[in-house]
């Protein structure tokens, strides 16, 4: 039998193997969603008095790759946990995980520049929408101030909004006087 007819054989055999497959791991993610959080958060600093507000924010979650972003997403993490009660994102700059080394700051985060121990603990409870955040960095030039800030409140699910594709950038071999697509 020629290799070509054995080829598509094989393929053809697969079929139903391959579509059984991509069903069930598609049936088995939930789809992605955007959350609105709002809630109330109290802050404190080292050289200044708590104070209390309250916060409103969307994320945007993607529970098949276990990714979300917070807003305007100037960068996309992974959750650590992801189970039908509970969304959790665990950072803390001491430790390595998927997406940074240890001892790096979160790319895309205002105070990803300062020195500190920068840790951020995020819990959203999937059942009733809870949500508990605990945020404590480092911050400030020339001296650095201890910062904490802990959010409750409450999230409701929206329509997925995406997750932003960055700009296009030219490869650094594109010549100066060739138009950008």
């Amino acid at each position: 039998m020629p290799p070509l007819r054995r080829s598509v054989r094989v393929v053809l055999g697969l079929a139903p193997t391959i579509a059984m497959l991509s069903t069930s791991s598609c049936a088995s993610h939930p789809q992605a969603f955007d959350l609105q959080c709002a809630g109330t958060r109290h802050r404190t600093a080292s050289r200044s008095p708590p104070r209390d507000d309250t916060f409103a924010t969307r994320l945007r979650v993607d529970p098949a790759t276990r990714e979300f972003c917070e807003d305007d997403c100037p960068a996309v993490y992974h959750l650590h946990v992801v189970t039908p009660s509970s969304l959790e994102y665990h950072f803390d700059d001491a430790l390595a995980d998927e997406d940074h080394a240890a001892h790096t700051r979160r790319p895309g985060n205002w105070n990803s520049m300062f020195a500190g121990d920068n840790k951020d603990d995020l819990v959203i409870d999937s059942t009733t929408g809870a949500m508990h955040r605990v945020e404590v960095f480092e911050a400030g030039d020339p001296a650095s101030q201890h910062y904490e800030s802990t959010s409750t409140g409450t999230c409701t699910v929206a329509p997925f909004s995406g997750f932003p594709r960055p700009p296009w950038q030219p490869p650094r071999w594109w010549p100066r006087w060739m138009p950008r697509p």
